[in-house]
């Protein structure tokens, strides 16, 4: 309930109850649905405003989904952290890594990332907020990173995002 209200944008509503959701997964030490929650909450955190927050919880969504080795968690994740370089006025680098997740899906023949709504509605706004060669541009650079160098760039994403004011 608490993805449904959040891609509502009842973001007040929606914080309850993942926050409810976590601690059952993490009781019952289910690694996927600890993963993707913890994706949520960070987009909850992001659309809050919370940056730091949404950083901490993305970088451990990252972690998680590494420890299981799924490809899907993490790349939502990184894009979620590219929602955080936005929000934080930092357009290019959020296509960048936008980019970069979208060609490592392709390649890898991933179907869809997780939270796949949330990256189009920051890729939307990373789009109007830059001229089209900026963009363009941007878009370019990412497509040559590899799945290693988004990650780190993500994790750098979330190392930043601490340090900022809010």
């Amino acid at each position: 309930l608490g993805d449904a209200r959040l891609l509502m944008d009842e973001v007040a509503a929606a914080v309850p109850l993942l926050d409810e959701a976590l601690i059952l997964l993490r009781r019952t030490e289910s690694p996927v649905g600890i993963a993707v929650t913890l994706g949520e909450r960070g987009h909850a955190a992001r659309m809050q405003g919370d940056q730091a927050q949404a950083s901490d919880l993305f970088a451990e969504s990252i972690a998680v989904a590494t420890e299981i080795g799924s490809e899907r968690l993490i790349l939502g994740a990184v894009a979620g952290l590219a929602g955080v370089a936005l929000a934080l006025g930092q357009p290019q680098r959020a296509v960048r890594m936008l980019s970069a997740v979208e060609a490592i899906r392709a390649t890898s023949g991933l179907g869809r990332i997780a939270h796949a709504a949330h990256t189009a509605r920051i890729l939307a706004a990373a789009r109007t907020s830059l001229a089209e060669p900026v963009f363009i541009a941007a878009w370019d650079e990412g497509q040559h990173l590899s799945f290693a160098d988004a990650v780190a760039e993500a994790r750098a994403i979330a190392t930043s995002a601490g340090e900022e004011p809010q």
